[in-house]
Formats: structure tokens, sequence, C-alpha cells
């Protein structure tokens, strides 16, 4: 699918895009843009493939000699918060 095929003016598309890309909700950049979320919501799968495919071509042959793991911990510490307290003694 093609820019042209989406029926809206480039800059309307790439803010309200550019909103959910930074989190704001379906139903809040439908209300700011004078958009129908079942509109957003056709834009997701396309973006979604472009992102994709944007990842795949930058982000190959990396050669890392580090890596932060920081949210990767904060995520793991928080899921443990979540554990029932019999969960949390067979974690251990």
């Amino acid at each position: 699918m093609k820019f042209e095929d989406w029926h809206r003016d480039e800059a309307t598309y790439r803010y309200a895009v550019t909103a959910l890309a930074e989190g704001l909700a379906l139903r809040t950049v439908g209300r700011l843009f004078g958009l129908d979320k079942d509109t957003l919501c056709s834009w997701l799968p396309p973006l979604g493939e472009h992102c994709e495919n944007l990842m795949s071509y930058f982000f190959r042959d990396l050669h890392l000699r580090e890596c932060q793991l920081d949210e990767l911990w904060t995520f793991v510490y928080k899921k443990e918060d979540q554990l029932d307290p019999i969960e949390q003694l067979l974690s251990v």
C-alpha cells in the first residue's frame, strides 16, 4: 500500500503516525486529527511492515562489544513483583 492510497494529506499522516509512535491512544489521535479509529488501524499493518524492513536493513551485521540490559532487568524485576507468595518461593 502506498501513501497515495490512504486519501490523507501527507502532513496529517505524518503527525498522526508520530503521535501513535509516541504512545497516544488510537481514539485520542483520531480526535486530534479528525480521523476515524478504523482508518488509523488500517495504517498499522503497513507501518509495522515498513518498520520491520527498516530494522532488518539497518540492524544487521552489528559487531557489538557491549549491550546494556537495564530495561530488560526492569521488566524481569517488575514481573517478579506480580508473583503470588507460592510462585515467589518456587522461583528462588
